[in-house]
């Protein structure tokens, strides 16, 4: 059951902005053809749709709070720095443009992280068009400690302060979280919680062609 409340969570914050505006929408169409119909149950009718209303400031308030975590996320990758974990060098975010970047924050303490770490080195290697950046606030000795020498994967360390409010921590604390990043530098999809190959490779896109 947990995994199923895991799962749909995810779902929502990824599809959150698109489904509750639509869920709100249907909702006070809803509500007014019940006020509007004529005829008996008229206090039945009523009460149906003042639920419904309800309903509505309850996806309002649903759609303000995906929004933000979804915010905070893009706000994170604006200026990224890291570090890679194979010489401690720093690197920008910004290097990578003209790529179409899938940026993976995890940890080590992280169950479903470990979970999909196989598929994105899958990903890394099948998919020499895409740069695979997965990173961790961990310290530099721990993700030696855990990562092969040999890796498809730009594996790299950051520090970063969390944002003031508690939406804003929340997301930045979240993991396994993957952003897609296009070639502009925009972040054009976010996967909360563990993927698989097939989930990344639908978030990545075509392969480009060579030129």
């Amino acid at each position: 059951m947990d995994e199923v409340q895991r799962a749909a969570f995810a779902f929502l914050l990824e599809r959150g902005t698109l489904l509750f505006p639509v869920l709100a929408i249907g909702l006070l169409g809803l509500a007014a053809l019940l006020v509007a119909r004529r005829g008996r149950f008229r206090w039945s009718r009523g009460i149906l749709a003042g639920l419904c209303v309800a309903m509505v400031v309850a996806c309002a308030l649903a759609f303000h709070f995906v929004r933000s975590v979804n915010s905070a996320l893009v706000r994170r990758v604006g200026d990224f720095t890291f570090r890679l974990v194979s010489d401690d060098s720093v690197h920008h975010l910004s290097e990578y443009a003209g790529k179409v970047v899938v940026l993976n924050f995890w940890a080590t303490w992280c169950g479903p992280c470990l979970e999909e770490i196989p598929d994105l080195e899958r990903l890394a290697e099948r998919r020499p068009d895409l740069v695979v950046l997965a990173v961790s606030d961990e310290s530099l000795e721990t993700l030696r400690a855990a990562i092969p020498v040999r890796s498809a994967r730009v594996n790299g360390y950051f520090s970063d302060a969390p944002p003031d409010d508690a939406i804003g921590q929340m997301a930045y604390q979240g993991r396994p979280t993957t952003l897609v990043i296009g070639r502009d530098g925009r972040v054009r999809d976010m996967l909360i919680g563990a993927q698989t190959l097939s989930s990344f490779e639908a978030a990545a896109g075509r392969p480009t062609r060579p030129q």
